[in-house]
Formats: C-alpha cells, sequence, structure tokens
C-alpha cells in the first residue's frame, strides 16, 4: 500500500495531509510489519517535503536510514 501512496502522492500533492496521516497510522498499527518501516518514512518525508515543511521532511528521511540500518542488522 506504500508504494501505491506514494503515487497517489506524486499525481496529486494536495492529499500530503492525508496521505501524511495515514501513514503516521500505519506506523503506529497493532501488527505493524517493521519491513515497511522504511518505505512510510520516506513516504512521510516527501509528504512533508510537499507541505513546505523541510525539517520534519529531513526528519523523517533521518528515520528512514535508521529504519535501514537497523534491518540490515537484524538476523531474520
Amino acid at each position: 500500500a506504500v508504494d501505491r501512496l506514494a503515487l497517489v502522492l506524486r499525481f496529486d500533492p494536495a492529499l500530503a495531509p492525508v496521505i501524511l496521516s495515514m501513514a503516521d497510522r500505519a506506523l503506529l498499527a497493532p501488527g505493524y510489519r517493521h519491513r515497511c518501516q522504511v518505505a512510510i518514512h520516506l513516504l512521510r518525508g516527501d509528504a512533508y517535503r510537499g507541505l513546505g515543511r523541510e525539517t520534519e521532511a529531513a526528519d523523517a528521511y533521518q528515520e528512514a536510514m535508521r529504519a535501514l540500518a537497523a534491518r540490515s542488522t537484524v538476523k531474520e
């Protein structure tokens, strides 16, 4: 679903607040799948950037980097 939301955001940037809300709720959802965490944070960063909120966008991108680093160190 994250990839679809990313495409929707690119086609209609006015939906950034709705998409951001959905991404934030996905991070808090019970049973949340950690392997999607990087993509969700990237989506959040893009949504924040579309809203002109560069500080929040940078924070979301940093969260994506941390999630990616954590994912690569977890043994499955």
